[in-house]
């Protein structure tokens, strides 16, 4: 079987990236999976304060780490980032244990026909500390969520 297309892979983690009241956009702030584009909402039109909001940035992947007797290395390995952002400084932890508790040791199911492959659970492979980004007026708090995936073929 040929390697999962990175464009699988990206509809299914934007899939697990949906949670209730925060708005997901892939690969840029203000476009959702689907194409479409939607500003990051605010709380109100008197606070711009944004609400919670995630954005997927996928990588092109890697070579995966298996190697057959021939030399070839097989599969992909995934790296992926989740930035979290929201509008006020006391909700980033809340943000965060949103995301990690969807991400967190998760194992992805592909679609049919690559639904047989081995793949393995996402892993965070950072540790970085919340800041603000004080460009935005008003300012937003945001971390960066690096996750790793290894999927076979």
């Amino acid at each position: 079987m040929a390697a999962v297309p990175r464009r699988v892979i990206v509809e299914v983690l934007a899939a697990r990236a949906v949670i209730p009241n925060v708005t997901t956009y892939v690969r840029k702030v203000g476009t959702l999976a689907n194409g479409q584009t939607l500003n990051p909402p605010t709380i109100s039109s008197n606070d711009l304060r944004v609400k919670p909001y995630i954005v997927l940035y996928p990588s092109p992947g890697i070579p995966g780490p298996d190697e057959r007797l021939g030399g070839d290395r097989v599969g992909l390995g995934e790296t992926f980032q989740l930035s979290c952002v929201v509008g006020e400084e006391k909700a980033i932890d809340l943000l965060i244990d949103a995301v990690t508790s969807r991400f967190d040791e998760w194992r992805p199911v592909l679609p049919a026909p690559y639904d047989t492959l081995p793949i393995g659970r996402t892993r965070l492979l950072n540790d970085v500390m919340p800041r603000p980004d004080e460009d935005e007026k008003p300012p937003r708090y945001w971390v960066p969520l690096v996750y790793g995936l290894v999927v076979n073929n």
